[in-house]
């Protein structure tokens, strides 16, 4: 039994993240928090960075997906190498996130969620099992969860507003095991995304004891983060395209009713793909003209700056963008959900003259 099956437990759980930079801390209303259901589809994928015993690193990046919801809400999600697409590992959980199988491996009494719902800010659980597996392994697990605080953190994938939480499991062999691993504590702080409960960052680390033998090479710390997000549990929109060097402009990740600000816009050229989870309507406003976008090499213009866009009911592609004018020009990309007009998501624009 590896690090890694206790770490991607817990973001199975949870399906949350840890903490990254850019964070700030304030408990906002309202103090508990309650994840969307996930969907079949909905997809995570992370960069991770493994430090092992003998000081030496890997770089992992691996992808979650939920494979399967019924109509119970339990579902099953795979974890698989993003550039290769070799499956990891499989989980299978119940709709309240609590951990029926890992594989082909099951627990005895069912894994509970160590972040059972509605969660807030100093809410504290304990939780223990019994991992069984076909090849002998039999792991007792002891689970100590705490929620820290309130954080908005910024990761490859975007900006987000979490709950930090803390996990301390201590793992040992079961009765009955006629395959012995080495005991372990292990310590994960994970950021939790308080709309859909995925995981954004985890930083881990774990001890043996007793002491591993200086022969054994074992993994002892781990980081992971979110590097891109595909939810279709909630709307949402996310900016995947470049700026004029040919690199990310900034990263954003928008749920309903939120806004961002994207300002030092390059003139003339520019390249921007907004992509969203569910069908949404587009238009620009710059002052007092707005435009619907819905076709292909629309331009838009207005006193002095000119937008040329394409649109589809999930994407936006801003192709270029021109300010003829001596100082910034402010314009707004509105995204409206075609279910629902009252929620919109708004991408304040800043273009340089």
């Amino acid at each position: 039994m590896d690090l890694k099956l206790i770490i991607a437990t817990s973001m199975a759980i949870t399906l949350v993240a840890c903490g990254g930079s850019g964070s700030s801390s304030n408990t906002i209303s309202p103090t508990t928090y309650t994840p969307v259901a996930p969907k079949m589809g909905d997809t995570y994928s992370y960069n991770q960075t493994t430090t092992y015993s003998n000081g030496t690193t890997a770089q992992t990046p691996f992808t979650d997906q939920v494979a399967i919801v019924d109509n119970a809400g339990t579902f099953y999600f795979n974890e698989y190498i993003t550039t290769t697409g070799a499956v990891l590992d499989s989980y299978h959980l119940d709709a309240n996130r609590n951990t029926l199988k890992n594989g082909q491996c099951t627990y005895n009494p069912t894994l509970q969620n160590p972040l059972p719902t509605p969660r807030f800010v100093g809410e504290t659980s304990n939780t223990t099992s019994t991992f069984s597996c076909p090849n002998g392994e039999v792991v007792n697990i002891q689970q100590n969860a705490n929620i820290l605080d309130y954080e908005t953190i910024t990761v490859p994938a975007g900006t987000f507003k979490t709950l930090k939480a803390q996990i301390v499991s201590t793992i040992t062999n079961g009765n009955g095991a006629t395959t012995q691993i080495a005991p372990y504590t292990a310590t994960e702080t994970c950021w939790h995304d308080i709309v859909t409960g995925f995981a954004v960052q985890c930083q881990s680390s774990r001890t043996f004891n007793p002491a591993l033998p200086s022969s054994t090479i074992a993994s002892v710390s781990s980081t992971s983060q979110l590097a891109s997000i595909s939810n279709v549990s909630q709307a949402s929109v996310a900016l995947t395209g470049t700026g004029s060097s040919g690199t990310p402009l900034q990263y954003l990740y928008l749920t309903p009713n939120e806004q961002a600000n994207i300002v030092n816009v390059p003139n003339p050229a520019l390249a921007l793909l907004f992509n969203t989870t569910q069908p949404v309507t587009w238009k620009i406003v710059v002052g007092t003209n707005t435009v619907i976008v819905g076709g292909s090499n629309e331009s838009i213009s207005y006193n002095g700056v000119t937008f040329t866009a394409s649109a589809t009911s999930s994407s936006f592609n801003l192709t270029s963008t021109t300010n003829t004018t001596s100082t910034p020009v402010q314009a707004q990309l509105i995204a409206t959900l075609a279910s629902n007009p009252s929620q919109i998501m708004t991408i304040n624009l800043t273009v340089n003259p």
